[in-house]
């Protein structure tokens, strides 16, 4: 086995950008990579190419081909989600003829989560590969999941499957060591590391749903036509939608002998008959069996769907439907804070989402529109947040470390194993040795130097930020420089400002405040007048000027290939159009003492949502006082006074889980803009008829 790094190709394609920095220290020969891929293709080998997306493995595999004589190799795309040739939800086997690039074959699968329904793939994967000329190189673009156990399961199954010796793993800096290599290496292939071009970059989600949609208007053709199918002549294999959720699907259709015939997309769908949208060529007498999973059109995108199910008001099976077991859960209800609910929307580029119930433990996800990035606030229930989220957060917010709000931390170490990149945690004083301690609780006698890491920032009185670094199968842990922050900013960046303040309960507990600097609209009109080509430069345009960095200069193109250079304040000025950006406070666990509520409302004036604790009705004040938590009517006169957009009560008592209308019904006599779930609304409506 061998290992090597040498530079990839630079090509002008949808995976690259000039406007992109390099990442590299020196240029390296952007040949090189083609050259080595080339000359294994030209010895009649199989090489799989691995990396994230964007990392340019498309460029560089149809490159290495054309370099060959046509049809002396042959291009297999794995993955689904962005496909080089061919429709979304499908691998292609390509070949490059006298007209230019020709799909040989197509493996429809129905589904773009390769780390999900990765045995669908790897079959896929089989049937293509079966058909290769055994004297023709071949080059599989593997899917860009390189994080986590799905990914390394993935990767490591292709190879005996394909019958791999060589693999190309694409990195974006020399120093960069991908989770999944070592899995790789035990299968004893040679591994050649490929920096990234400077110009490569992971396309943004805009772009992604244009190529797809591209990708499958191509599939279909220019004139596709509408097919009527009776659903009692069709096979339906793969992973069945409930009844309601077939409409907008893209399936596969296959042929007896199990071979895609063409995707399609269910424009409707009833009992008897599916009313497909199909490609004209498609011979109708030829379909045998339909693939379903999970992807489909949602508004006018593809994307990847999910059944549309009421959620159980339980979470407990009957005692006769149970195993025999030492202990019977008790019953609770199931009431969850679904934020896109009720008369007042989300806005914005953040969304929101409580995690669990009414009545389970503090945590709640911050997610970042367009920038696959999450942040955590609190660890109550990791077990409950899907791995690709958790493989998302950057940055995690801990009010205290009392069990409710920090217990899951074992949870996220556990989800974390494979990761590469440290996540930031901000919390108190004192969170550093718990972190510290909980990390090192474990044995990590196998992880090597592969452990997750945590860049710890321990906030004190005196506007300190004192921070460590600790990580897993590493004893002790690193000290880093410390800073001194103003106006409570813990974090500060171009597109999001974090700001704390030290409540009291007792222990020193953070409530978190997470600003948007003003965000920019484009006057797309006189863009067009302007005969200026939308790219790149406005995404730097909108950063440079949330920055103030008004005196920078920012190289403009037009529709028709020139190029200018135009001040940041100029384009501003003419462009675009500032909007506020969104203030979410996130504040828990603290008395209702005049000082608390003080900082708490200055914390969160003219928020746009406050996500605040309720924890007792009035009737039980001594209670709340004895432990340091708010009443129902605290909370809403914190929000009253601070001019809140919406107010958002959790982490009410479990003595009310029966019955927590009068927790409601307290903090509606006093703040009318409040989330209130649907059963409660309703009980709550029920109520004011009865009077």
């Amino acid at each position: 086995m061998t290992t090597s790094l040498i530079p990839a190709a630079s090509c002008d394609t949808t995976d690259v950008s000039s406007n992109m920095p390099s990442q590299q220290d020196a240029p390296l020969d952007p040949t090189d990579a083609i050259d080595h891929l080339t000359e294994l293709l030209a010895r009649h080998e199989r090489v799989l190419l691995v990396g994230a997306s964007g990392t340019g493995k498309s460029t560089l595999a149809r490159a290495a081909c054309e370099r060959l004589e046509q049809g002396a190799a042959t291009y297999i795309c794995a993955d689904p989600g962005r496909p080089a040739f061919g429709p979304p939800g499908a691998l292609t086997r390509s070949r490059l003829v006298s007209g230019g690039w020709e799909i040989q074959q197509i493996e429809g699968i129905s589904t773009m989560d390769c780390a999900r329904f990765r045995a669908p793939l790897l079959s896929a994967l089989a049937r293509l590969s079966m058909r290769c000329e055994p004297s023709e190189g071949c080059v599989i673009d593997a899917p860009g999941i390189t994080r986590g156990l799905g990914a390394i399961e993935l990767l490591a199954g292709m190879l005996p499957i394909l019958g791999c010796q060589h693999v190309l793993v694409m990195i974006r800096e020399e120093e960069e060591q991908p989770g999944f290599v070592r899995a790789l290496e035990a299968t004893g292939c040679d591994i050649t590391m490929v920096l990234a071009a400077e110009q490569a970059k992971r396309p943004s989600d805009n772009a992604r749903y244009r190529d797809r949609m591209q990708s499958w208007k191509e599939h279909l053709g220019d004139e596709p036509k509408q097919l009527t199918l009776k659903r009692e002549e069709l096979v339906c294999g793969g992973a069945l939608p409930t009844e309601s959720a077939w409409k907008d699907r893209i399936v596969a259709l296959r042929d007896r002998r199990g071979d895609t015939l063409c995707m399609a997309h269910i424009e409707d769908a009833t009992p008897l008959k599916f009313v497909l949208e199909v490609p004209a060529t498609l011979d109708a007498s030829t379909i045998h069996s339909l693939v379903v999973r999970d992807l489909g059109f949602k508004s006018d995108r593809i994307r990847t769907l999910k059944d549309r199910e009421e959620e159980p008001t339980s979470n407990i099976v009957s005692p006769e439907d149970s195993p025999n077991t030492a202990y019977t859960q008790r019953s609770k209800p199931n009431i969850r804070l679904h934020l896109g609910e009720g008369p007042i929307k989300q806005g914005g580029s953040i969304r929101s989402t409580i995690v669990g119930n009414l009545f389970e433990d503090p945590m709640v996800v911050l997610r970042l529109d367009h920038r696959q990035r999450c942040l955590f606030f609190d660890l109550g229930e990791v077990r409950q947040v899907p791995t690709r989220i958790v493989h998302q957060c950057s940055d995690i917010f801990i009010t205290h470390a009392h069990l409710d709000h920090f217990g899951d931390f074992p949870w996220l170490l556990r989800r974390m194993v494979g990761t590469v990149e440290p996540i930031r945690l901000f919390g108190p004083v004192g969170i550093s040795d718990r972190v510290d301690q909980m990390v090192h609780a474990f044995t990590w006698d196998r992880i090597e130097d592969r452990g997750p890491r945590f860049e710890v920032h321990e906030l004190h009185p005196d506007g300190t930020l004192k921070r460590c670094l600790v990580q897993a199968g590493i004893d002790g842990r690193q000290e880093l420089s410390s800073r001194v922050i103003e106006d409570g900013i813990i974090l500060d960046e171009p597109r999001l400002r974090v700001r704390a303040v030290e409540v009291d309960h007792g222990c020193p507990v953070l409530a978190y405040a997470v600003e948007e600097p003003n965000k920019f609209d484009v006057r797309g009109n006189l863009l067009k007048e302007k005969g200026w080509k939308p790219g790149p430069w406005l995404g730097e345009l909108k950063t440079l000027a949330a920055r103030r960095d008004f005196d920078m200069v920012i190289e403009v193109t037009y529709v028709d290939g020139g190029v200018e250079k135009v001040s940041v304040q100029e384009l501003a000025d003419e462009l675009l159009i500032a909007r506020p950006g969104q203030k979410i406070v996130y504040a828990t666990d603290f008395a209702g003492h005049e000082e608390n509520r003080e900082k708490v409302i200055a914390l969160a004036k003219d928020a746009d949502l406050l996500i605040c604790e309720s924890s007792f009705e009035e009737g039980d004040r001594e209670q709340a006082e004895r432990t340091g938590h708010l009443c129902a009517k605290d909370c809403a006169e914190i929000a009253r006074d601070a001019g809140v957009n919406l107010l958002v009560p959790f982490h009410l008592s479990v003595r009310y889980e029966h019955d927590p209308t009068q927790v409601y019904r307290e903090i509606l006599e006093v703040f009318d803009r409040v989330h209130v779930p649907q059963p409660i609304y309703e009980e709550l409506l029920e109520g004011k008829q009865a009077q």
